[in-house]
């Protein structure tokens, strides 16, 4: 574990933002502060700015393992809706900004981090623990999360899985596609630009005199 602390002004900024309702903007500020230092909770501050406006791979990934693994059954017959893991992503925001905030910015471990994030989204969701969408994401690295205990709880968390990670390629290659369009856009115009400048427009040429009239003879 890795530790970090918030100068004032850096948690003034997340109080503010917090204050405000604007959990990516305080997610934002925390990224931004341990961006490039070894704090081992630094991606997920930055996924979970994706997760909570709903949008993007991050955010894709999660809902469609939640609603794969939901609809599969651990346990629990529970629907799941967009409004539902806003609601959960905004309560698992405040409860991580809040503990910052008491500790005089002093950031929590990504392992509190998960348990917060489980704890919260399994009560408010009423999911059973394999249902939470980071379950196949701490697996792997060995945080403290429920395992899959049978060859069939181990065939669900597999399959919910593979669709989210499908969902989130789909969404995260459209992002790629779209933004190299756009970039490559900007950068024609650009080149067109450098090489092609505007050219004044030229004046007008004068109007022939006219011819004089011929003098009577």
């Amino acid at each position: 574990m890795s530790n970090y602390t918030l100068n004032q002004n850096q948690l003034q900024e997340v109080a503010n933002y917090l204050d405000a309702g604007d959990y990516q903007g305080a997610y934002g500020v925390i990224e931004s502060s341990t961006n490039g230092t070894d704090y081992d909770a630094n991606i997920w501050f930055d996924n979970a700015a994706a997760i909570n406006s709903g949008s993007g791979p991050a955010s894709q990934y999660i809902s469609t393992y939640m609603d794969v693994a939901t609809w599969l059954g651990f346990g629990s017959d529970n629907v799941l809706t967009p409004a539902d893991y806003q609601d959960a992503s905004d309560l698992i925001a405040e409860s991580v900004l809040n503990s910052i905030i008491e500790n005089n910015g002093d950031l929590p471990s990504i392992q509190s981090i998960i348990d917060t994030d489980a704890a919260v989204a399994i009560d408010y969701l009423d999911l059973h623990p394999l249902e939470w969408g980071g379950t196949a994401g701490q697996i792997p690295v060995g945080y403290d999360s429920a395992d899959p205990q049978s060859a069939e709880e181990w065939a669900k968390v597999i399959a919910a899985t593979s669709a989210a990670v499908i969902a989130a390629g789909t969404v995260g290659t459209y992002e790629l596609v779209s933004d190299w369009l756009n970039d490559t856009y900007e950068d024609a115009e650009s080149w067109v630009e450098e090489n092609f400048p505007d050219e004044p427009e030229p004046e007008p040429e004068p109007e022939p005199e006219p011819e004089p009239e011929p003098e009577p003879e």
